[in-house]
């Protein structure tokens, strides 16, 4: 999911760069195959303290705006980027998950502007948190932001809607589609 979510980023021509923020020899060497930036993921923060530490990075090199993405959306789409970008109009920008309201995407100008609380709600949390900081803020429901993979039936219904992409692929060559389809009896 994530090599699809990369994909899709470094094609979009509203990105200028990535930076994958990991823990792992394979996040840094895929960093570098897709000609990414790589910081360290501190396992002394959680997910919300590594993107703080990532905006001001990015920051300090004079990004003017920070998207943020989780690498389990691999329906994602390159217009599905450029919708968001054109909807952003300097603030906070959200686009929530379906079944929890996290965030799966928050764009910040500037990129520290966002006071960053990741997980379950956290769309209600960054909306309050720069209403109090004075930002512009607004909340956008793009479809291909909304579904996120985090539990089985997510994985359900992503195999019947996974096509084309790395996921795809995995579905189909580590088995989990066939088995799926013999469960279920739905196509995958």
């Amino acid at each position: 999911m994530a090599l699809d979510v990369l994909r899709t980023l470094t094609a979009a021509p509203d990105v200028d760069r990535v930076l994958i923020v990991g823990q792992t020899v394979d996040h840094a060497q895929l960093a570098a195959e897709l000609n990414c930036d790589f910081m360290d993921d501190d396992p002394d923060l959680d997910v919300s303290g590594n993107v703080a530490r990532a905006a001001e990075l990015v920051a300090a090199a004079g990004t003017e705006t920070l998207l943020y993405l989780p690498a389990d959306l691999p329906l994602l789409t390159v217009r599905d980027i450029s919708t968001l970008f054109e909807m952003h109009s300097g603030g906070i920008t959200i686009s929530r998950a379906q079944r929890d309201n996290g965030t799966n995407a928050l764009l910040a100008s500037p990129p520290a502007a966002a006071s960053f609380s990741f997980g379950s709600d956290s769309a209600d949390r960054h909306y309050a948190a720069a209403r109090a900081a004075g930002l512009p803020v607004r909340v956008l429901d793009i479809a291909a932001f909304a579904r996120d993979i985090d539990e089985p039936r997510d994985l359900e219904w992503l195999c019947r809607h996974c096509r084309t992409g790395a996921t795809a692929e995995y579905l189909h060559r580590s088995g989990f589609a066939g088995r799926f389809r013999l469960a279920t009896g739905a196509a995958c």
